[in-house]
C-alpha cells in the first residue's frame, strides 16, 4: 500500500486530503514541524522512510499578511520548498 506524505495538513487543502485519505484507509504522515527548519523536514522524511508521494500544501497564503510580513512569507514559501526538495534529494527519494 502506498504511503502519502502531507505538508500543510492543518490548512484547508491538507485537512481535506487527510479527511479523504482516512475515509479510504490510505496510510499517510502529516508533517507538523517548521517547514523552514531543515532539521525538522529531514527528520520527518527519515522517520517516514516509506513515503512514496508528497503533497506539499504548506504555505503562507494570505496576500495581505504576506505584504506585511515579507520575511515570514519568504521563509515559509521559498525556504520551506527548498528544504523539502533538498531533503527529498538527500534521502534519495523519488
Amino acid at each position: 500500500m502506498k504511503k502519502i506524505g502531507i505538508t500543510g495538513g492543518s490548512g484547508l487543502l491538507g485537512s481535506l486530503l487527510i479527511k479523504e485519505l482516512k475515509k479510504r484507509n490510505i496510510l499517510f504522515s502529516s508533517f507538523d514541524g517548521d517547514i523552514a527548519n531543515k532539521i525538522h523536514v529531514t527528520e520527518w522524511l527519515v522517520k517516514n522512510k516509506f513515503i512514496e508521494y508528497i503533497f506539499h500544501f504548506a504555505a503562507y497564503t494570505s496576500v495581505d499578511k504576506s505584504e506585511k510580513n515579507r520575511k515570514k512569507a519568504y521563509k515559509i514559501n521559498v525556504v520551506g520548498v527548498e528544504n523539502l526538495i533538498n531533503s527529498i534529494c538527500n534521502n534519495k527519494k523519488k
